[in-house]
């Protein structure tokens, strides 16, 4: 996000960590990865704040959909390009880069506040 601070900047984790075997479950993987110990559960994440290197987007939307069926392949892609994470030329590989706001208390809990 050009002109903004990242709130937070953590490791990518190891793409077998992450992986799952069924449609949305390595995007599940890799946002519950990014919920610290400390954040009140559960949360809403808000993945136009969450940046990630180009090679890093690439390889984890080749992981994606792996998880789809080929005639659903297009459907995957649009919703990635929609919803992000995005991929930024500024954020080094193998790292993460969270704006303010890319996460909070689920308006299912009781405590609203921002947690990220």
């Amino acid at each position: 996000m050009k002109g903004k601070t990242p709130v937070r900047v953590v490791d990518l984790p190891d793409f077998e960590t992450i992986i799952g075997n069924e449609l949305g479950a390595t995007l599940c993987n890799l946002f519950n990865f990014l919920i610290s110990e400390d954040m009140e559960r559960p949360v809403d994440v808000n993945p136009r704040k969450i940046r990630l290197n180009y090679h890093d987007c690439k390889k984890l939307m080749d992981s994606i959909q792996e998880e789809v069926d080929k005639n659903k392949e297009l459907k995957v892609n649009l919703l990635w390009l929609n919803q992000g994470p995005a991929g930024d030329k500024d954020v080094p590989q193998g790292k993460i880069y969270l704006y303010e706001g890319y996460m909070k208390s689920s308006n299912n809990a009781n405590n609203k506040e921002k947690v990220g």
